[in-house]
């Protein structure tokens, strides 16, 4: 049995080498598998499938080991991206036709901004090797953060040719293209979905047939594929809610514990560039916002970044009881150290737009005492239900997909940020998302007041910025405002009771 195991676990490894165009490895696993067992139907057609892929792809120089693509995804993940740049054009120097290292610096590329760039690099790829699955589906998610909609369908649509039946490409592609008159599409999907056992095509495939549902008015079918998903999705991950939640009662121990008071009036904020955090729960109206404060000149935004966590979380596993002043200098050093990895910028302004950051909101303020905070606040269930109908690939996100989970964290949202509001008086701006939305003129100038930003025009105008945008909000604010997410939850009112139930236990709505 343990032989069989380890033979099966080759097989995968060949595949995957495979998969990353890197052939010769994945020949010589087969070869070696054939050794020990001459009738293997999968090393036989996993090797003659090598013959066939060669002789299509027409690719030489593809000796790049999966070792060295490991060490550029781990440069990539350490948010290492110009030694991952560096490293990468080296490769390509040595090997000068593999479409994996084209790829790959254009996740770097579009990582730091330099979108041109990244769109040139996945187009190489696809140059090298015309049926190169990944080079589309990386090309069309930036087009599609960009807000080139039609150039984006285009490459996913090209991506299903070389995988028609990939729940990932046609759940993004659901996205940006209304499927809900495409019946040809809609019976394909619903084929898949009845049949399939694969717990990944089962979640993306019901994601897609509630959208559809969803805008054929359908309420009811819409609801059990979205109920259906959910659950699946919550079940198949390591997400757990009291794990999250007493990571942030820790981050609150850890605040609570510490001389406040001195470490405030002993730290400077001599940063040239004044950071904009933007924070909230998750789908709550951050990214409109950042995208409003981006349409102005003195504004740079830089998306969700992920720095306050990784040090917060390096004090938390140091089992550090209380901060002091050293922690605090530490914090803003490493965070300024980070954020000039992105690039160089002119502006007044930078942003964060980290919702999860309300955990850290007492942290920031006392390393940027300059730092804006602008605390998104929206209708509860409506941001529940938006929480609930929307697929994230992020795993901090888990208690999107359970009622209970997500009364229970936003509780914990709102007595944290009350905390940091009664630690920190007046330095906290709230910015009520049905505010913009019911009169977007006054709300955006109460914002550009607080933020110390001259009036301008384009603010009014968001939705026709260019800058990528990679949430899960990125076509809705390349609309302009409209008013039907609002109500859009009353929709399906009968089903979300047990949600509104939760939220009333819990003291978020009366």
């Amino acid at each position: 049995m343990e032989k069989k195991v380890n033979i099966e676990k080759e097989l995968q490894l060949a595949k995957k080498y495979k998969k990353n165009n890197n052939i010769d490895a994945a020949r010589e696993i087969y070869t070696k598998v054939l050794e020990l067992h001459p009738n293997s139907k999968k090393a036989k057609q996993g090797l003659k499938s090598l013959s066939s892929d060669n002789n299509r792809t027409k690719s030489t120089s593809i000796d790049l080991s999966m070792e060295q693509q490991n060490q550029l995804v781990s440069l990539y993940q350490s948010n290492r991206i110009e030694d991952a740049i560096k490293e990468t054009s080296r490769l390509i120097g040595l090997y000068p036709k593999h479409p994996f290292l084209y790829n790959f610096l254009g996740l770097c590329f579009q990582s730091i901004g330099q979108n041109q760039n990244a769109i040139n690099s996945f187009i190489k790829s696809l140059e090298i090797k015309p049926d190169y699955f990944e080079g589309y589906y990386n090309l069309g998610n930036l087009l599609k953060s960009m807000g080139n909609t039609d150039k984006a369908i285009v490459a996913y649509e090209e991506a299903l040719k070389i995988e028609p039946r990939n729940s990932t490409i046609l759940k993004e592609l659901g996205n940006i293209k209304d499927f809900s008159q495409d019946n040809q599409r809609i019976q394909f999907i619903l084929d898949i979905y009845k049949n399939t056992k694969d717990a990944q095509e089962q979640i993306e495939f019901g994601y897609i047939l509630f959208k559809i549902a969803d805008k054929l008015g359908q309420y009811d079918n819409a609801f059990q594929f979205l109920e259906k998903s959910n659950h699946l999705k919550l079940k198949t991950s390591n997400y757990d809610v009291d794990d999250h939640i007493s990571y942030i009662e820790n981050v609150k121990s850890l605040f609570e514990n510490s001389d406040i008071e001195n470490i405030k009036t002993s730290t400077n904020d001599n940063s040239k560039n004044k950071t904009i955090f933007i924070v909230g729960m998750p789908r709550s109206g951050t990214t409109l916002t950042e995208q409003i404060l981006a349409s102005h000149n003195d504004v740079t935004a830089l998306g969700e970044q992920n720095f306050m966590t990784t040090m917060i979380n390096n004090l938390i596993q140091n089992n550090k009881e209380k901060i002091v002043i050293k922690d605090i200098q530490n914090i803003q050093e490493l965070y300024l150290k980070e954020q000039s990895k992105l690039g160089s910028y002119n502006t007044k302004y930078l942003t964060d737009k980290t919702p999860h950051n309300f955990i850290y909101i007492g942290f920031i303020l006392l390393a940027f005492p300059n730092a804006k905070i602008i605390n998104l606040s929206r209708d509860p269930i409506a941001n529940a239900w938006s929480l609930y109908k929307t697929y994230f690939t992020a795993d901090g996100l888990g208690y999107s997909y359970d009622f209970d989970d997500i009364a229970e964290f936003y509780k914990v949202y709102t007595d944290i940020f009350e905390f940091y509001n009664e630690k920190f008086p007046d330095q906290i701006y709230t910015l009520k998302y049905e505010s913009l939305v019911e009169d977007q003129e006054t709300a955006t100038k109460d914002l550009l007041a607080y933020c110390e930003l001259e009036w301008e025009d384009s603010c009014m105008e968001f939705y026709n910025t260019t800058r990528a945008i990679s949430t899960a909000s990125s076509q809705q604010v390349r609309k302009s405002i409209y008013d039907d997410s609002l109500s859009e939850w009353k929709n399906y009112k009968e089903d979300l009771k047990p949600l509104i139930q939760s939220l009333e236990e819990q003291g978020v709505i009366s």
